[in-house]
């Protein structure tokens, strides 16, 4: 810190001019003047403070010694007080006062060759700082020479410091914008490859929905030899096309990282034997023989993602056809060592095919890449299936490897380390299919713009037994189900239509809803877009369902169960009767969760069971009797006990019946379910024996 006391016999009798604006902060000033200075005239504007400056010379021929002035002042800016004070005395001393530092203004000061800065509100050492520099050279007005040298010397070094730290902010500055600006277009050019798949997915997808659909109807029709050929050809031509454009959105996916795995027990055997039955008529079309060698020794029960592993093979055995054209194509799933909890399981693909050159298989992983450009001309293709299959495995931290050789064939193979899970977990489920599963009392709105696609679903839900009625937009769709509200259970609702989206409609559909005291209709979105997080946004935009295009048949007979009544089958029941719950029940598991002994677990579960025998049957009088408030306690009654001993399977089942007695209805299967809640009996007694 400066010591003031020692510069005060340097700055007492120097004649001083304060020029200033600011009332309170001139005030403030003026105290910490005091000590410094006894002469000091105050000017509160600049036209004031250039006559009392020409005045003092006037009068005592003489200028001021050192001038205090502010750079924002009420008539005049700053800067040029400064250069007219310079014009009069170019040797004037003149210190800037500012509230606040900045750079341009700073640069600016600099320039016009100022004495000193200090901020205010000014302090005692700050002001003691700069008149220790200047008060030793300070002489009646006059500054001499070594002074004059000296001062423009430290302006020149500070206006180059000033400066350098100005580009250095500067360039930081424009890094910042830069890379915010790079940010935003990446997000810019992201957002609009988001639309642009959205849409790609939705406009060739519609069509291929119908060409797909019908295509599936037209072959469970009775047709000759040469129309089942043909049909075949269609259909085989329309899976390709389906899976070039499941290519191009998964790598798209898999790109921005956004692809992951659902984790699901699987039967390996009959799931591999699954989908490889689809390949057979191709490859015999072709003359090849098609091998299939799955491995004996395999667990019954693994656990992986059914689909993408799927996916990875039939990408493989897809490229295998392609390049094959004698000889045959092998599938090999083989067991290389097993412990308890996992087995190491090797996938081979082997084709005797045109074969990879050495030099070329590195390119193959590559995307959009074939062994060379005649390659791609000759047999088609995007380059994008072996990529996506590689890709896909690492998300099995697993990695696609090839031996080849030109002219006599190719393997690609991968191992992954699965999971080992109980085969108790792995139920035989029933297929549903557009023949089997049917509903009754059933009527649904289909709001579609697209004629195919319009005819195609209409031919579908009819052959469920459900009644259809057809919006071709979403106006179309507010109008129909506001004259007849009571008419609909479902709502079929396409997001891209005409004049009015499913998600507007949707929107106009619940306002109307609540401000009519409706009770709300299910809706489920029905779009050709399938980029991942769509199911997930349009629930969260208030739709109840989702379905992509094309249509799968199971997938949407597992939605309409849930909003409509489903006519029981014998094969439907069957299913129910193999639930996966009731075969891994294990009387230790609930002993240890309810915190009592096993012996008292297996007590409360018999004394149930024989008791929920009698309960049964006074349901099926109630239902007879349509005493649907009893049957509903009963019930009720039936389903705690049920929770409470975690019988999930008589729990969901009693669920279903409750909400159908709430509901009086009349109509429902009342007897064939009853029989299926005795089937679920007398399974929990064979679990409890065991």
């Amino acid at each position: 810190m400066t010591n003031s006391k020692l510069i005060y016999k340097y700055t007492r009798d120097l004649n001083v001019l304060y020029i200033d604006s600011e009332k309170f902060l001139r005030r403030d000033t003026l105290k910490i003047f005091k000590p410094f200075f006894k002469n000091v005239t105050i000017a509160t504007n600049a036209k004031e403070g250039l006559a009392k400056y020409i005045k003092y010379y006037k009068s005592n021929n003489i200028y001021y010694d050192i001038i205090f002035t502010d750079i924002e002042l009420e008539d005049m800016d700053g800067h040029q007080l400064i250069d007219e004070l310079y014009q009069i005395n170019s040797k004037q001393i003149i210190v800037v006062l500012a509230n606040k530092q900045e750079n341009n203004v700073l640069i600016k000061l600099i320039d016009q060759d100022i004495a000193s800065f200090i901020l205010k509100p000014i302090k005692d050492d700050d002001l003691a700082r700069v008149l220790f520099k200047i008060s030793n050279n300070i002489s009646h007005g006059k500054i001499t020479k070594k002074y004059t040298i000296g001062m423009k010397k430290f302006n020149k070094l500070l206006k180059e410091r000033v400066r350098d730290e100005i580009s250095k902010n500067t360039q930081k500055e424009v890094q910042l914008l830069e890379q915010e600006l790079a940010l935003k277009k990446e997000q810019e050019i992201q957002k609009h490859k988001d639309m642009f798949l959205a849409k790609m997915s939705h406009d060739i997808r519609t069509p291929l929905n119908g060409i797909i659909g019908f295509t599936k109807i037209i072959q469970e029709t009775n047709l000759n030899k040469k129309q089942s050929k043909y049909i075949e050809l269609i259909s085989t031509s329309s899976n390709i096309l389906a899976n070039i454009i499941n290519d191009i959105l998964d790598f798209s996916k898999i790109a921005e990282g956004k692809l992951e795995l659902d984790l699901q027990p699987t039967n390996c055997r009959k799931e591999a034997l699954s989908f490889l039955n689809i390949f057979k008529s191709q490859i015999k079309n072709k003359g090849l023989e098609f091998i299939i060698n799955i491995d004996p020794k395999l667990p019954e029960c693994m656990i992986y993602d059914k689909n993408r592993l799927k996916q990875i093979v039939m990408n493989l055995i897809g490229n295998s056809i392609k390049f094959t054209n004698k000889g045959s194509i092998e599938f090999r799933e083989e067991l290389l060592s097993k412990n308890d909890k996992k087995a190491t399981v090797k996938y081979s693909i082997i084709d005797t095919g045109i074969g990879i050159a050495i030099d070329k298989q590195k390119n193959i992983f590559k995307a959009f890449t074939q062994e060379n450009k005649s390659i791609s001309s000759k047999f088609g293709g995007t380059g994008l299936g072996i990529s996506i299959a590689d890709e896909l495995l690492t998300l099995y931290g697993s990695k696609l490897k090839l031996i080849s050789k030109p002219n006599v064939g190719t393997e690609f193979y991968f191992i992954l380390e699965l999971e080992i899970c109980n085969k108790k977990l792995v139920s035989d489920e029933y297929e549903i299919n557009n023949n089997k599963c049917k509903f009754k009392n059933s009527h649904i709105l289909i709001a579609e713009d697209n004629l195919i696609n319009q005819e195609l679903i209409e031919n579908i839900l009819n052959g469920k037994n459900i009644d259809t009625t057809i919006a071709n937009n979403g106006i179309e769709a507010i109008e129909i189900y506001k004259n007849d509200y009571n008419k609909f259970n479902i709502i079929l609702m396409d997001i891209n239509m005409p004049n009015m989206s499913g998600l507007e409609a949707l929107n106009k559909i619940r306002e109307y809803e609540e401000d009519n005291n409706i009770k709300s209709i299910p809706i489920i979105a029905l779009t050709a877009n399938t980029i991942k997080g769509d199911e997930e946004k349009y629930i969260n935009l208030g739709m109840n369902d989702y379905l992509a295009k094309p249509i799968n048949i199971k997938k949407l007979d597992e939605v309409l169960i849930k909003y409509l009544e489903q006519i029981p089958s014998k094969k439907i029941l069957k299913s129910e009767e193999k639930s996966t719950e009731i075969l891994s029940y294990n009387m230790k598991d609930i002993a240890e969760e309810l915190e009592i002994s096993i012996s008292f677990a297996e007590k409360l579960l018999d004394k149930f069971l024989k008791k929920f025998n009698i309960q049964i049957e006074e349901m099926k009088e109630l239902a007879k009797k349509k005493d649907f408030n009893k049957l509903n306690n009963l019930l009720h009654a039936v389903k705690g006990t049920s929770g409470n001993l975690r019988l999930k399977s008589i729990e969901k089942l009693i669920n279903r019946l409750e909400k159908h007695a709430k509901l009086k209805d009349t109509n429902f299967a009342w007897m064939k379910y009853f029989d299926v809640l005795n089937t679920y009996v007398e399974d929990y007694k064979n679990q409890l024996k065991k």
